[in-house]
């Protein structure tokens, strides 16, 4: 799953707006969500971007199932790649989990977010 979203910041504003706990990140979309095992690394690239890698357990319940990604900044992007995991697909639906990050990532970078 990618997921982009257009910034007004600069590249270093929006790395320190991205550069949060994933739990953060992943905030709000699943009520009992809880992300542990968290590890991110930031590595520059050839390019203009920042890419942060990250790997985590996210438990819902008795239910837990590892993530593992990217999110790449760049002067008017920020764009998160995962593979969704099947059991998150079939409980919550890729489009939920698409529009909520999405909207979660956009209020991180406009600053309305803590």
């Amino acid at each position: 799953m990618r997921i982009t979203v257009h910034h007004e910041r600069t590249k270093e504003e929006a790395v320190a707006a991205i550069d949060r706990p994933i739990g953060e990140l992943f905030g709000g979309l699943l009520n009992g969500l809880v992300i542990a095992n968290e590890r991110r690394t930031w590595r520059e690239t050839n390019g203009p971007e920042s890419t942060m890698d990250f790997s985590c357990h996210g438990r819902v319940g008795f239910v837990s199932v590892p993530l593992a990604g990217s999110i790449e900044v760049a002067s008017t992007v920020v764009a998160m790649e995962f593979e969704l995991p099947s059991a998150a697909r079939m409980l919550l639906g890729e489009e939920k989990v698409r529009a909520g990050l999405a909207a979660h990532l956009s209020s991180v970078l406009s600053g309305s977010s803590t």
